[in-house]
């Protein structure tokens, strides 16, 4: 992209990412969800999932025992130990509870990709039926919003979820917080700056 471009691209993008916030605002047909994982790859399972509604109010809040071990690199994220889910329910009894809010909702999410996979992943490892819903991204939204533009990767560079104050990072249920109070200061935001 050209330097000369770049101004009002930035101007639109972040007109566009306060647009959508104000908008999301409006509906009454969407809630946020949040995963803490045993890991990143093709096996990773969901251990902890929180659900929010747009109003704010904890519709689940859940830890759940994984198929295989929680490794110690997952732990040191989130601070979820074998031990503390070792006589938990597994996924498939919290999947009902997860289908119904899910089901033909709008889920936003704070890396949906992520997520989305991760959610998949372990329901499809259940044989468990997917959800059928839509999902948008709150990160690619926010990087819009604080547009830091990358010529390397020709978009916007991935921001962390700011944590609510006094709420500790890396809980399902605080990321759920964290992405609404984001949602709603990006909502409250003027087009030419904070």
């Amino acid at each position: 992209m050209m330097e000369s471009d770049l101004g009002p691209f930035l101007a639109r993008e972040r007109a566009a990412a306060i647009q959508w916030a104000r908008d999301l605002l409006t509906r009454g047909d969407w809630l946020i969800l949040d995963t803490e994982t045993t890991g990143l790859g093709p096996e990773a399972e969901i251990v902890e999932i929180g659900i929010l509604s747009r109003d704010g109010e904890i519709l689940l809040n859940a830890q759940i025992r994984t198929r295989r071990p929680i490794p110690a690199e997952a732990t040191a994220i989130h601070g979820i130990t074998n031990e503390r889910v070792r006589y938990l329910d597994s996924y498939h009894r919290w999947h009902p509870w997860i289908y119904w809010y899910l089901h033909g909702r709008l889920a936003v999410i704070y890396n949906a990709a992520y997520d989305v996979r991760i959610l998949h992943q372990t329901a499809t490892s259940y044989d468990l039926p997917l959800p059928v819903g839509a999902y948008a991204c709150a990160m690619e939204q926010y990087a819009r919003f604080v547009g830091e533009w990358s010529d390397y990767h020709q978009s916007f560079r991935w921001q962390k979820l700011p944590p609510v104050p006094g709420e500790s990072a890396h809980s399902a249920i605080a990321d759920c917080r964290a992405t609404l109070a984001l949602i709603k200061r990006m909502a409250e935001a003027k087009e030419d700056g904070e």
